[in-house]
């Protein structure tokens, strides 16, 4: 401000309808899908830590191709594969952890804004191993799952992957306050009989590093090459935006 520049922030370059025009989503939901079991197969296994310290992968076939070898032992220990319930299955995150449960042919639940409607905690998550929560919150909802609804008997659930990581006030998944990291992926929240274990990273999309950053660019560039020329566009969305917010500081 002082400077005279602008400040036009990615995160706020969106179409008409409001949506990102540019998104990092498909592949948090892929890889977080992908953590989530990871920990199902850790907890299985007996593995301590139940996942170790993440490293990036060289690119989404060698990720698949360790965790259907780690998922084949696991579900032949355990007698059965994990059951995976996606919330918010029909945005950018959820397809992407959509893909990731299907190549690795598990059953799927896929919820979206009409089951979610009548408000939670929702009994239906509780009857899967993994939830994996893919829903962009703005204001204050009743949450899907909380520790009251976890604590009763019967409970499946043994994953939680909150792959929208935002434990904050409007925090539908509110089991944890602070997001877990690369270095230590999982955090236990409840102990036996039934364990139960979280996982929350905000910068999942570093798990597929190539992936992610050839598909951001694809989506970036046309609107790159736009800038100069945009009166009325994405990138003057995010002048109003940057201007606005300047207003509000003076």
């Amino acid at each position: 401000m002082d400077g005279g520049g602008t400040l036009l922030d990615i995160e706020y370059l969106v179409d008409d309808a409001g949506r990102r025009v540019a998104a990092f989503g498909y592949w948090a939901g892929f890889a977080g899908c992908a953590v989530g079991l990871m920990t199902w197969v850790g907890q299985r296994l007996g593995n301590d830590p139940v996942v170790a310290p993440l490293v990036p992968y060289r690119d989404k076939s060698h990720l698949v191709a360790e965790l259907s070898r780690d998922l084949a032992q696991a579900a032949a220990k355990a007698g059965y594969k994990p059951s995976v319930i996606i919330v918010g299955a029909k945005g950018r995150v959820g397809s992407g952890a959509g893909d990731l449960a299907n190549a690795l042919d598990l059953p799927i639940t896929r919820w979206d804004l009409e089951e979610t409607a009548p408000g939670g905690p929702f009994e239906e998550i509780l009857a899967h191993d993994l939830f994996v929560n893919c829903v962009l919150v703005n204001g204050k909802i009743p949450p899907f799952i909380d520790m009251e609804s976890l604590s009763r008997p019967g409970r499946t659930l043994s994953v939680v992957s909150d792959v929208s990581c935002d434990p904050g006030e409007f925090n539908p998944v509110p089991i944890y306050t602070a997001p877990t990291t690369f270095s230590s992926p999982v955090t236990r929240i409840m102990d036996s009989p039934a364990p139960l274990d979280l996982t929350a990273i905000d910068h999942l999309p570093s798990l597929l590093p190539v992936e992610a950053s050839e598909d951001f660019s694809k989506q970036l560039s046309p609107y790159l090459m736009q800038l100069n020329d945009d009166l009325n566009g994405v990138w003057q969305r995010a002048n109003t935006v940057f201007q606005n917010k300047t207003i509000e500081l003076r």
